[in-house]
């Protein structure tokens, strides 16, 4: 991991900086621990932001700095860090979580396949009816289907 790190692997970078937090698998030092977290800051590490965070919140391994940490923390709570947004609602301090672009809008390929679904259905529902003239009878039955169609793609 070491290796890695050096490298400039941020996670790898992050994760040395636990392993010197924590002393797991290494003597724990506090000072090399923010070194590590302070560079995998700079590749935007959103744990590493929150484990930088809390070493300025608590004064671990850099001096106590309680706005460099809530401004560590609401950078982490933005892309959605679950520990740095408890830190912030406990402290009573707003965040708005960043949405991911390709989770917000739908991409074109999304908008096409349901566009070829509805299409196929639609002929289908045609080709039914006229092979079966009975079946306007149940229109109900066919607007119900499109209804449950039309649900799917929106959820699809």
């Amino acid at each position: 991991m070491k290796c890695l790190a050096e490298q400039g692997n941020a996670e790898a970078q992050c994760n040395l900086g636990c392993c010197y937090l924590y002393g797991e698998g290494i003597s724990s030092d506090k000072n090399k621990a923010t070194e590590w977290f302070t560079k995998a800051v700079e590749q935007d590490s959103t744990k590493a932001q929150y484990y930088l965070g809390y070493c300025y919140d608590n004064g671990v391994g850099v001096s106590e700095d309680k706005s460099k940490a809530v401004e560590l923390y609401v950078k982490a709570a933005e892309c959605g860090h679950a520990e740095a947004q408890n830190v912030l609602r406990k402290k009573k301090i707003r965040f708005k979580v960043k949405r991911n672009p390709m989770h917000s809008k739908r991409s074109l390929s999304t908008w096409i396949i349901g566009i070829i679904c509805c299409v196929m259905c639609l002929i289908l529902i045609v080709y039914l009816l006229n092979k079966f003239p009975q079946l306007w009878r149940y229109i109900e039955v066919v607007l119900a289907f499109l209804a449950i169609v039309i649900g799917f793609l929106h959820v699809f």
